[in-house]
């Protein structure tokens, strides 16, 4: 199945608490690239995913420059691409301008993704 970019895809971001941010994707399904979220003002960013994968396979990619995507690693280093498959919880290393996140693969997939991003002040 071949990659697809869902238009319009936008989610809600909501501040929950002062320097902290959250945005979710809910209805995640099938396979799409979500519009990025920019918020390099708020360096620490946690993802959680879950639902049904359906097979699929999430990956996070950051964009300096909202063209070029690369995927990104957890807080363990470079080397542990953020890849998941099942349900799960992961900071995220780096902190570039864009972050969007993208399903491949699988079927019946209905994920919520959030990102919650918080500055190193509050």
């Amino acid at each position: 199945m071949a990659d697809a970019t869902v238009t319009g895809f936008a989610a809600p971001s909501v501040a929950i608490a002062k320097g902290v941010l959250q945005t979710q994707w809910t209805s995640y399904a099938g396979v799409t690239t979500s519009i990025p979220l920019s918020a390099p003002h708020l360096p620490d960013k946690t993802i959680s995913a879950h639902g049904t994968w359906g097979s699929a396979t999430l990956v996070v990619q950051g964009s300096d420059d909202g063209t070029n995507y690369f995927t990104l690693n957890d807080s363990r280093g470079e080397g542990n691409a953020i890849s998941l498959t099942a349900d799960n919880i992961v900071t995220i290393l780096e902190n570039p301008r864009y972050i969007q996140v993208k399903t491949t693969g699988g079927t019946g997939t209905s994920l919520t993704v959030t990102i919650t991003a918080q500055s190193g002040q509050r």
